[in-house]
């Protein structure tokens, strides 16, 4: 996966009101072994990165090498494009996911790992990432803690918007729930995860700027109208 390769590279260099979201469709379960490619690549990590210094990149990395295989455990399709979830246990038993997103342009897939397995920031009830597409949209994309029934995404433009989780179970980890969404042109900065109305758990991500894109898209060349964009 190229994915996997990108991130072994980066140890190297580093050596040197709410909106409910409706009709949104629906995240398909599965539970079949992940491309053997994936498997091996992971599995490799500890050969690969052998030869790097100790540092925090490296240990994350090291962090995720499964001690069972790896499974796809959901997707959801793009229209020109599929989101896959990769699931399987990692050191000390932790989860560990890794979230893909393949298109005709990119049929090995890009995205990255995430999960309670990262040795850095691990995450504790949200363990969710958002995704900034080729197409110019936002995925959100991991899993929740599975008593928990929705998930609030909040951003500083417009209302937040609410997920209501009713994605599939992990396999062998009951206790975690999938989540997929499309989000269309809109970022988030913080993820709050509910129970009832009581938040349990939130978590801060750095937010995506779409409206002063649109912005510099309207000015064109216009270097007046740029600067009002900022």
């Amino acid at each position: 996966m190229r994915s996997i390769v990108v991130l072994v590279a980066a140890v190297a260099l580093s050596a040197c009101g709410s909106a409910q979201e409706e009709g949104r469709p629906a995240v398909r379960a599965l539970d079949r072994p992940a491309p053997t490619e994936f498997t091996a690549e992971l599995r490799s990590l500890p050969t690969a990165l052998a030869a790097f210094p100790r540092s925090a990149k490296k240990q994350a990395l090291l962090g995720i090498v499964p001690e069972s295989d790896p499974r796809v455990v959901a997707e959801l399709e793009l229209g020109r494009g599929t989101v896959r979830l990769y699931a399987w246990t990692a050191q000390a038993g932790r989860l560990c996911l890794w979230e893909t997103v393949i298109t005709p342009e990119e049929p090995e897939g890009y995205g990255g790992p995430l999960g309670p397995c990262l040795a850095v920031q691990p995450c504790g009830r949200v363990c969710v990432v958002q995704q900034q597409l080729d197409a110019g949209t936002t995925l959100v994309a991991g899993a929740v803690a599975a008593e928990a029934d929705s998930l609030r995404l909040v951003g500083s433009r417009g209302p937040a918007i609410e997920l209501e989780l009713d994605g599939p179970l992990i396999p062998r980890f009951p206790g975690w729930r999938v989540v997929i969404a499309h989000l269309g042109r809109r970022s988030y900065g913080s993820a709050e995860l509910f129970l009832g109305s009581e938040r349990i758990a939130r978590i801060d991500d750095a937010e995506y700027d779409y409206a002063t894109e649109e912005c510099f898209e309207r000015a064109g060349e216009d270097e007046r109208a740029r600067e009002k964009c900022l």
